[in-house]
């Protein structure tokens, strides 16, 4: 747990462009890996804590390891622990100020992890209604939880997995 207030932002305009200019950075040190923009700052409108998520793909998770070194010359610490929670994926974390700025998950393409995660960013892109269940959601458990990262996270788990079912049903009737 963080001593920090959980802070959610009004969507920036500047994100996707923050993403993009960050990317070019991690793609300079690891070679040209696909990046994509995941997490509320890659949803149009979508109000979020100002951090940026990324994820990298890794035809094989176990490569990632040789990124260590390079990504820790542009200010990111791998944080293996994380793996306990979420095995199927290599999390990075570049801190400005002390603060949380840019999370970078490295995971398989073929992975549960990467498959969720661009449904999720999918789905709410292309549904406004969810966008703003999920942002009046976010408020409520930023305000009930303060500065309790992991309480914050674990209220969002059930909105996020019904979304991925939704998301996953919506793909079998295209």
């Amino acid at each position: 747990m963080e001593n920090r207030k959980i802070q959610v932002d009004k969507y920036s305009e500047n994100w996707p462009a923050i993403f993009n200019d960050e990317k070019v950075v991690i793609q300079n040190v690891t070679g040209n890996v696909n990046i994509e923009h995941i997490g509320s700052t890659s949803v149009p409108g979508l109000n979020a804590k100002p951090v940026i998520d990324m994820m990298a793909m890794a035809d094989d998770l176990n490569d990632v390891m040789n990124f260590v070194e390079p990504l820790k010359k542009i200010g990111y610490v791998y944080i293996p622990e994380l793996e306990l929670q979420i095995p199927d994926r290599k999390f990075f974390q570049k801190r400005i100020d002390d603060i949380p700025k840019y999370h970078l998950s490295f995971a398989e393409p073929t992975s549960q992890y990467w498959k969720e995660h661009i449904l999720f960013r999918n789905y709410l892109k292309t549904h406004p209604e969810s966008v703003n269940e999920y942002e009046n959601l976010k408020k409520q458990l930023a305000e009930k939880f303060v500065s309790d990262f992991d309480a914050y996270n674990a209220g969002k788990t059930e909105f996020i997995r019904s979304i991925i079912e939704k998301a996953i049903m919506e793909l079998k009737t295209n």
